[in-house]
């Protein structure tokens, strides 16, 4: 994990966000919903399919969701898939995997190259 000065002042959407409800993860699909607005509003350059990853990790780590219940709220919220569609199980599949296994904000200071 690298340690960046700056993410000690200013947190990353990962850091400041909580899920929707006070003890814990409610309703997952809104939930999503508000962290794309969020991200989307912090990095407008992000692909709709970084977004994607960025969220999924987000509600892992950060919001107790299980990969199934990330699952039904990209299905539902995906912006990627709202725009581009395609076989949504398998492009769902995949985005899950990958946010498991690495953090999108490794090499990262607030959503920029590091």
């Amino acid at each position: 994990m690298h340690d960046h000065p700056f993410q000690e002042h200013t947190p990353t959407p990962a850091q400041g966000w909580a899920s929707s409800a006070s003890g814990g993860p409610s309703d997952p699909v809104q939930d999503y919903r508000a962290l794309a607005r969020e991200l989307q509003a912090d990095d407008l350059e992000t692909s709709a399919h970084q977004l994607d990853t960025q969220i999924a990790w987000i509600m892992a780590n950060y919001g107790g969701y299980s990969p199934a219940a990330i699952a039904q709220a990209m299905r539902e919220a995906s912006v990627h898939l709202a725009h581009h569609g395609g076989d949504a199980q398998v492009y769902v599949a995949r985005i899950i995997a990958k946010a498991m296994q690495e953090d999108p904000y490794e090499d990262t200071v607030l959503g920029w190259g590091g």
